[in-house]
């Protein structure tokens, strides 16, 4: 697997954490996450490709830390509202934990947001709402929109993919 592009767009720009794992606790999951960090403009983000050497089945990841920072917490990073669209020819499910306060279908007329104004800390376990995106497969790529909603103050932005798991493809005997 690889991470074979990132493409900002809406005069977003990388932070220094896009692209860099993170040790855990995200979202209240054990394991390290990749992290997707941008700045926060209207409408701007990054779409984010991966794509594997051969194909595979049974895609599953987590995505944490989706959260709505409007009204500000304190912490400086007051001026965000995270979307995230699934972007796959192949399809997916999601699954979103009961309790949570991340709603939608993580397309484009529904994104995964999360409507509890609050920006959480990345390893807050009621923060973002960990929706689980799975992909049956045969898959060689698959891209994710990660952006801003309508508002900004200029600050950061980021959320994470932890718990990636997929099975390779299935090679006949001789």
């Amino acid at each position: 697997m690889s991470l074979s592009s990132t493409t900002f767009f809406g005069s977003s720009t990388a932070l220094s954490s896009n692209l860099k794992v993170q040790a855990g606790p995200t979202g209240n999951i054990t394991g390290n996450a990749l992290t997707f960090a941008q700045t926060q403009k209207t409408d701007g983000g990054q779409n984010i490709t991966f794509t594997f050497s051969a194909p595979i089945y049974e895609l599953s990841f987590i995505i944490t830390d989706i959260d709505n920072g409007l009204t500000g917490d304190g912490d400086g990073d007051e001026g965000f509202s995270d979307r995230v669209v699934i972007l796959s020819s192949k399809g997916y499910t999601s699954t979103v934990p009961t309790g949570s306060t991340v709603n939608g279908a993580g397309t484009a007329a529904s994104p995964f947001m999360n409507n509890n104004v609050q920006s959480y800390h990345t390893d807050s376990p009621g923060g973002g709402g960990n929706p689980k995106i799975s992909m049956a497969g045969p898959l060689s790529t698959f891209t994710f929109k990660f952006s801003n909603g309508l508002v900004q103050n200029g600050s950061s932005q980021r959320i994470h993919l932890t718990n990636i798991l997929f099975k390779g493809a299935v090679c006949a005997g001789p």
